[in-house]
Parts: C-alpha cells; structure tokens; sequence
C-alpha cells in the first residue's frame, strides 16, 4: 500500500515555487512526467530517497503542489512533521 502526504500551499518558500532546475538540482532528473491536459499542469516525480517519491506539479514554471510518497508508511508517519516543516514559510 502506498501512503501519501498532500501539500499544497499558496505561498510558502522552501520547495513551493521552486523550479523545475531547482527540483532537479535537489534530486536529478525526473522518474516520470506527466502533463495533465484537463488541468493544464505537469507532475514531475523524482526519486527522493529509498522508497521515497517527491511529486512537483508546476503551474507557471513554479512549483504550486508538492506530494511526498512512500510504500513504506511508517517513513512517513515518522517524518511527516519535517516535511511539513519544510514547505512552510518562514521555517
């Protein structure tokens, strides 16, 4: 089973409005893109870790979505707070 943690904030730093050479200079070249026509908005994933996926999805050139996945629930149960940490402005 794969468990996901879903951010999506407006106006934050940290990964949110990076850019696709921002996302790719944290975590190489993408595993998969995806353009989504019906909501004019490409995911970008990348292999973050083992086991560990980042989807950016890009609206504008900037990052307005970001998704952390992982088959291993229990990496996220214990690193979520981290994460939320670190797409919220001002960490």
């Amino acid at each position: 089973m794969t468990a996901a943690l879903g951010l999506t904030m407006s106006a934050a730093q940290a990964r949110l409005l990076w850019t696709l050479d921002d996302c790719q200079t944290k975590w190489g070249a993408p595993t998969s893109v995806k353009y989504d026509a019906q909501l004019d908005v490409t995911h970008y994933i990348f292999k973050a870790g083992a086991g560990f996926f980042v989807q950016i999805d890009l609206l504008g050139g900037r990052a307005h979505c970001v998704t952390y996945w992982s088959k291993n629930k229990s990496f996220l149960s214990n690193n979520a707070f981290d994460l939320l940490q670190k797409n919220y402005a001002g960490n």
